[in-house]
Order: structure tokens, then C-alpha cells, then sequence
């Protein structure tokens, strides 16, 4: 026995799975099928048949007149303790009695795989799996569409009824149901609402409800990143998730969750504009692109920014400023006559707005919230986005890093005076560069996906294939930002520049690199610090030696103990 609420939507998911992942070639053309059946429920998204005066009354008779059951032939009788649960699970979620009938006999048919639980429960855990696969099925379909970031290397008739379906959606007011549906669904209000209605079993059934309703919360946002990435959203949509994100708070340890993480990350790629880079072909269809982008991202902006002053804002909304001001850069080096678009919006308040940004912490809080959260490291494409919006700023805007450095040289030296005449620092001094450096050093420390990004700093003296209009000139800039920040380093951005180089160092050939900047630092400063680092090497090598040597005689003495 299938419910309503969760066979057909099981099937959905399989029917999708198949054909967009498994790459059957036959699921094609059921997913068409599928689509068109199931394009309302994508619509109305996550809602609930209604309940029903008639289908109450009978449910209320049919323990004595019966009732007919989808799949099931003649009428079936239900005991007085089934039909009560039913008016409960009804009451519980706003559905309707004979879908709730539906789910705790299809509850009660599966039992057998959820030893312990009542068909209630099971019930309950049908019903969040129904909506879990609604929200997978929505990302893998936005996933599939043609866009600017990727490809699922997919048929084209598939690619392009994927793209179609989709965008019938996003006409049908499918940014403002997903953001709040993000918003409704919470497991506290929800435990309580179960917990009132005895509608939690043991510590099992209360994570496996748990992790279903946050699953069903990160899928429908990584909808709209996975969207973002492939598409910008137009202006009420962006203007919709920048609302969404206002209200955003981070975890305790001053992380964004997984949801909000993506939430933001979507946002942060409505402005990216790399894929202009590319060479023409690549641009085909994306005319538009940058217009509505624009649109959307001034008006965004302006509203929040400037019809507020710059008065009261948080951390987050000035990171999303420092991507809009990014994008607008860039797109000033590629498109230097549409740019006229959104500066006849901003005026020249992008230079206030980005030290705004930077005043705000917005480095600070790109380290602790964005990269210090947990799910940061497991997603490519949020790395990859503030490695370009990290590497934007420093090719982008020089004089503001150069402003920073300045600030940076200038507040040492005032500490030094105070420490000499015994006095306390003074309170204004500012830790802007320090912010970058630690914010450049975590982002690269780990390389989960083996992109080696990090490479772009070291600028290598052999030929590096770029296939971007920046790349060559990109990677010159950001090799000057690192040898340059250490040049006559003050002591107070010491190990900040230390950290940065650590993270930078992170692979073989970045190591090298770094080793050699050190090396060659070394040499300009005198003879003595060349002489240190080529004894240092040499005290090296045979250590490397020894312990090579050592660990092929401890395997030769493993092996001929075996042996023997």
C-alpha cells in the first residue's frame, strides 16, 4: 500500500534519480510522464490536501460502512482506534482524513521495516520521507538545467525539458515558497507539536524524524544556490533572499548552519560573473545575464545600504556588498559600456559601500562564519566562490589593499609608541589586514577536492594555460600581494602573514613555491639569512634520508619475520 503523501513521491524520486543521475536511457521519457503528473505538487510545494467535511464523516463511518482505500478494490472496514489516529495525524498536519488514512496504512503495511514502532510513528516518518523526496527530486531537476557554472553532461532533449520545467516553476513564485518553507520548518515546534500528540516514539524515531526535516530544509536551499549557480535570479527574487538573509542569526560559535550557508552562497553567486570570461561561445545566451543581475544587485543593494545609512548593518549584508562590488569591477573590465547600467543606479557610493564592507568586518566574518562552518569544506562551489571573491578584491581593488596596508604600518607603529611610553593602545586602531590574511590562510588550508587554488598566488615562472581574459594578469597581482605583504613586515601582522603562507603552502608544488619566496627573501636581506636556510636544507636531507632508510629496514625486518 502507497499513501498519497509518500508512494507516488518515492516513485518521483526514482523516476528522477534514474534518469538524471543513473543516466538510464529509458527513464527519459518516464520522466517526462512523471513531470507532467506531478508538475502540480512542485507547484503548491509542500502542501497538504485540504481537509474535508465529507471525506470526515466517511472516515467517521467507516468502521461500520467501509471505505474505499487508491489501489485497493470493494470498500475496507477500519477499526475505531485506526480511524482516531487518522483524526489525530489529520489534525497534527492540516491534511486531509483520507490521506491520513492512506499514511498510517501504508504506516502499518511497512512496519515490519521499523521494528518497535507503532504505525503511527512509521506514519510519521512516511510523511517527512514524502516531502524529503519532493525536495531532492526540485534540486536535481534546477541541477540538471542548462546554465553558466556546470554541465551533468546529459541528452539535450533532457537537459532542455529539465530547463523548461523548471523555469515554469521559478514563474510560479517557487523562490518565495522555498524561502518560507526554510522559514516554517523547525524541529523544536515540531517536536513539541508530536510530543503533545504522542507522536514520538524512542531515540531513534526522534533522529530519523529530525534528520528527514533537516534534510528537506538544506535541499530546498541548496535549490536556490544550485539555481543561482546555473542562473541569476531576477529582482523580487533577490530582493526576497536578501530579506530572508537579514533575519539570519550564525550558531553560537559564530558559524552559519548548513541552510543559511547556502542560502548565502546563492546569493553571493547572483553576482558572480566568471562565466563571462569565457571565450564567446560560452557567452551564447548569456546577453541578458548581466543586465538582470544588475538590476536586481543595485536595487538590492541600494536598498539596503543606502536607504539605511550604512546605519545598524550586520556582518553578513556587508560580506554581500564586497560580492556585489566585486561583480561590479569585473564587469566593468568586460563590459565597460553596459556597467553604465548600474552605476547610473549607485552613483559613487561603491567606494563608501566597500569600506563600509571592510569597516563592518566583513573579512572576519567570511573566516568564522562562512569558512568556520562545517559544511563549508564539503561543497566545491562554495569554495570556489570565495576563492574568486577573495582573489577579486586583491586584483580588483588595489588601493584599497594598499589603504589597508598603510592602516596597517601606521597602527604598529602607534603601538610601539604607546608600549615605550607605557600606555594602553588606543581603542580605534583597526585589524583590517589581519583579517585578510587569516581570512587568505583558512580558505586554502584544506583541499578537500584537490582544486590546489591556491596555485593562482604563486604566479610560477613556467607557462600556466588560462582560458580566462584575467587569468595571466590575475595571477601576476596576487604573486605581488604575497611578496609584497612581507616586505618590511611590522610585528603585528607577524604571524598573521605566517598563517596566510601557511595555507597558501598547502600542496607539493605551493610548498616549493613558498619555500623559494622565503628563500629568495632571505637572500636580499644578507648572507647570513641565505647561509641559514641553505644549512637549514642541509641539516635536512639527511634526516629525510635517514628516516627513508629506516622505514625500508623496519619492512625488510617485517617481511622476514612472515617469512620465517
Amino acid at each position: 500500500l502507497a499513501a498519497g503523501l509518500w508512494g507516488p513521491y518515492k516513485d518521483l524520486w526514482h523516476t528522477v534519480e534514474n534518469a538524471i543521475w543513473k543516466r538510464q536511457p529509458e527513464a527519459a521519457y518516464h520522466l517526462d510522464l512523471v513531470l507532467k503528473k506531478h508538475k502540480p505538487d512542485f507547484i503548491s510545494l509542500f502542501k497538504n490536501p485540504a481537509k474535508n467535511v465529507d471525506q470526515r464523516q466517511k472516515v467517521q463511518k467507516a468502521s461500520t460502512e467501509g471505505i474505499a482505500i487508491q489501489g485497493q478494490q470493494g470498500m475496507r472496514l477500519l477499526p475505531e482506534q485506526l480511524i482516531n489516529e487518522a483524526f489525530i495525524l489529520s489534525d497534527l498536519y492540516d491534511i486531509g482524513e483520507l490521506a491520513a488514512v492512506e499514511l498510517l496504512l501504508a504506516g502499518e503495511h511497512q512496519q515490519p521495516h521499523f521494528p518497535g514502532l507503532r504505525r503511527g510513528l512509521v506514519a510519521i516518518l512516511l510523511y517527512w520521507d514524502g516531502k524529503r523526496c519532493i525536495a531532492n527530486s526540485l534540486r536535481s531537476l534546477i541541477q540538471s538545467r542548462r546554465g553558466k557554472t556546470w554541465t551533468l553532461e546529459l541528452g539535450v532533449e533532457l537537459v532542455s525539458m529539465t530547463t523548461k520545467f523548471t523555469d515554469e516553476l521559478m514563474e510560479h513564485e517557487l523562490t518565495q515558497k522555498i524561502l518560507r518553507l526554510v522559514s516554517q520548518i523547525d524541529v523544536s515546534s515540531e517536536f513539541e507539536k508530536l510530543q503533545r500528540a504522542r507522536g514520538l516514539g524512542n531515540e531513534k524515531h526522534r533522529k530519523e524524524v529530525s534528520d528527514l526535516m533537516k534534510e528537506c530544509r538544506l535541499s530546498l536551499a541548496e535549490c536556490l544556490f544550485v539555481w543561482t549557480c546555473q542562473s541569476p535570479l531576477n529582482e523580487n527574487d533577490t530582493l526576497l533572499l536578501i530579506g530572508h538573509l537579514e533575519t539570519v542569526t550564525a550558531e553560537a560559535d559564530g558559524s552559519l548552519d548548513s541552510v543559511n550557508l547556502a542560502l548565502l552562497m546563492a546569493l553571493l553567486y547572483c553576482f558572480d560573473i566568471h562565466f563571462l570570461e569565457q571565450g564567446t561561445e560560452d557567452r551564447e545566451g548569456t546577453e541578458e545575464s548581466p543586465v538582470v543581475l544588475f538590476r536586481s544587485a543595485s536595487e538590492a543593494i541600494t536598498s539596503y545600504r543606502i536607504g539605511q545609512q550604512f546605519i545598524g548593518l550586520c556582518n553578513l549584508q556587508n560580506s554581500l556588498s564586497c560580492g556585489f562590488l566585486l561583480a561590479l569591477a569585473m564587469m566593468y573590465n568586460l563590459y565597460s559600456m553596459l556597467i553604465m547600467v548600474a552605476f547610473s543606479t549607485l552613483g559613487a557610493t561603491d567606494e563608501a559601500m566597500a569600506d563600509v564592507a571592510i569597516s563592518q568586518n566583513a573579512f572576519l566574518f567570511l573566516t568564522e562564519a562562512v569558512i568556520g562552518s562545517e559544511s563549508f569544506s564539503q561543497e566545491e562551489f562554495y569554495i570556489r566562490r570565495i576563492h574568486h571573491l577573495v582573489t577579486d578584491f586583491l586584483a580588483l581593488m588595489p588601493m584599497k589593499v594598499k589603504q589597508l596596508r598603510n592602516r596597517a604600518d601606521e597602527d604598529a607603529r602607534m603601538i610601539h609608541m604607546s608600549m615605550q611610553m607605557g600606555n594602553e593602545p588606543p581603542s580605534t586602531l583597526r585589524r583590517d589586514l589581519e583579517h585578510l590574511m587569516l581570512l587568505i590562510g583558512e580558505l586554502y588550508r584544506k583541499d578537500p577536492f584537490n582544486l590546489e587554488l591556491a596555485l593562482e598566488y604563486w604566479c610560477p615562472s613556467e607557462p600556466v594555460q588560462s582560458s580566462t581574459i584575467m587569468g595571466s594578469y590575475l595571477g601576476v597581482v596576487l604573486a605581488k600581494f604575497v611578496r609584497q605583504m612581507g616586505d618590511l613586515l611590522p610585528p603585528t601582522i607577524y604571524i598573521p602573514y605566517l598563517k596566510m603562507l601557511c595555507g597558501l603552502a598547502n600542496g607539493p608544488q605551493c610548498a616549493h613555491y613558498c619555500f623559494s619566496l622565503l628563500k629568495v627573501n632571505g637572500s636580499s636581506n644578507g648572507k647570513a639569512e641565505v647561509n641559514l636556510w641553505n644549512d637549514l636544507d642541509t641539516c635536512l636531507s639527511p634526516l629525510h634520508t635517514r628516516m627513508l632508510t629506516s622505514t625500508h629496514t623496519k619492512l625488510n625486518f617485517t617481511a622476514s619475520l612472515f617469512t620465517r
